[in-house]
């Protein structure tokens, strides 16, 4: 589900997906990132770091940018290489065990245009 390829000046937000072949919450995660995509002009990078061929046809069909890493077990490592690709203003991370419940209030941060007063902002996770 790729969505319209933007422009890089287009792109407001980034959103970066560690993909570990958690094949019981991937589903989950890619389908909570919809309302967002579809509301958000953003970019979804997918970085593989150890797949099954059945996740990866999947990820191939959500990602606007996928790519493959070596797992090493470092995190930060493994966020730097999706921060290098990324073309928005903003940047969101998140694992494929972690989803969004409810995401009006992101979008509304970023449709409103909000985000332009701040240079940073967090979510909580629970």
């Amino acid at each position: 589900m790729n969505q319209t390829k933007n422009n890089k000046q287009d792109i407001i937000l980034s959103i970066a997906l560690l993909a570990s072949d958690r094949k019981d919450t991937i589903e989950k995660c890619l389908a909570s990132l919809t309302p967002i995509r579809e509301a958000v002009s953003c970019e979804l990078i997918i970085l593989d770091t150890g797949c099954s061929p059945e996740i990866r046809g999947l990820l191939e069909k959500y990602a606007d940018k996928l790519a493959e890493f070596q797992w090493c077990n470092d995190f930060s490592k493994a966020r730097n290489a999706t921060l290098h690709m990324a073309e928005g203003e903003w940047f969101l991370y998140l694992d494929d065990d972690e989803w969004f419940l409810d995401t009006d209030d992101l979008i509304d941060f970023f449709t409103s245009g909000e985000y332009q007063n701040y240079a940073a902002a967090s979510y909580i996770q629970r």
